[in-house]
């Protein structure tokens, strides 16, 4: 928990991100290209990194029900990114390239733009 909350601190400091992911005319109720694995309660890549999501969001917001985070992969090039309320998109192409401890980051970093409200 101590090093959970190390990488949620270090997001913190490290989320003033020079801007938003957005490109210009996205549509934030609309995300293209957005899914879970068809069965992804059983499906170990998003598993485990829901549960590692869930670690940081209990961390940084103690009283919001496990609900409240929501993990979705992207058939996209964009970077991570999250639109609020919890939710929190990954790239396929980073879920496949990045190292345990780097996709902790993101997470965290992720969790931090949430609970920061940097988001649009």
């Amino acid at each position: 928990m101590r090093a959970a909350t190390g990488l949620f601190l270090a997001a913190v400091l490290l989320s003033g991100c020079e801007g938003a992911y957005f490109t210009i005319g996205d549509d934030t109720g609309v995300v293209p290209g957005t899914y879970r694995p068809a069965d992804y309660k059983n499906d170990t890549t998003w598993a485990d990194l829901n549960s590692r999501l869930l670690i940081y969001g209990r961390a940084a917001l103690p009283g919001a029900s496990d609900s409240y985070w929501k993990l979705y992969f992207r058939n996209s090039k964009k970077s991570p990114s999250s639109y609020g309320h919890g939710e929190v998109f990954l790239p396929d192409y980073f879920i496949k390239l990045a190292s345990h401890n780097l996709m902790d980051f993101v997470l965290a970093h992720e969790v931090a733009h949430d609970v920061l409200d940097h988001t649009i």
